[in-house]
């Protein structure tokens, strides 16, 4: 049983790269960009906007992108019960 890939926005560059939830990030057009392991051999991808370049771990993409959603739903869930 697959279940479905989900993306969301990547935390840099959002309107540019997309995050899934099983750590595959696409470009603009919807290609997955090549992964490479850094020095301590965790899977790395670059972010590129020029002249800006981002090196940026897969695994803390997905933890930010993916976990943003949670954090928002514990701050809704801590102002209703505060009655804001």
């Amino acid at each position: 049983m697959n279940r479905p890939i989900k993306f969301r926005a990547s935390p840099i560059l959002p309107e540019f790269y997309e995050v899934s939830d099983t750590g595959i990030v696409l470009n603009e057009h919807g290609k997955p960009l090549k992964q490479r392991k850094d020095k301590d051999g965790y899977p790395e991808v670059i972010l590129v906007r020029k002249p800006e370049r981002y090196v940026r771990r897969v695994h803390g993409l997905v933890a930010v992108g993916w976990n943003r959603a949670r954090q928002e739903t514990k701050e809704a869930f801590r102002n209703f019960k505060q009655g804001v």
